[in-house]
């Protein structure tokens, strides 16, 4: 959720309430955060034809293991799901996981 900082302040002068300026700072910090977090899941039209594109063309093994709670027992079923889901709904940013995961497979998997 965003917050305006300055109506924030400006109401709370009109209230005549107390604010408690950490409480605001908290505020700027989580609505930076929550902005750069949107910057970073953010892909261009060239990234997503690319990593498609690799996927669909790599020889990717049946089974691999992404990380500590990430395992993918059918990489066909996995590499279709997400794709699907790319091709369906980009540039939706809802469905911006599924180009993030096809971005760890390439790392994981290799180029």
């Amino acid at each position: 959720m965003e917050y305006d900082l300055n109506l924030v302040i400006n109401r709370c002068r009109k209230d005549d309430e107390y604010v408690h300026l950490s409480y605001l700072c908290l505020l700027k910090k989580d609505n930076e955060r929550m902005n750069a977090k949107k910057v970073e899941n953010e892909y261009d039209e060239q990234t997503v034809r690319d990593i498609v594109d690799w996927v669909t063309h790599a020889e990717l093994p049946q089974e691999v293991k992404l990380g500590d709670g990430e395992y993918i027992c059918d990489m066909k079923r996995y590499v279709e799901a997400n794709i699907c889901d790319i091709r369906d709904h980009y540039p939706d940013p809802f469905y911006n996981p599924s180009i993030t995961r096809l971005i760890k497979l390439k790392e994981i998997v290799g180029q």
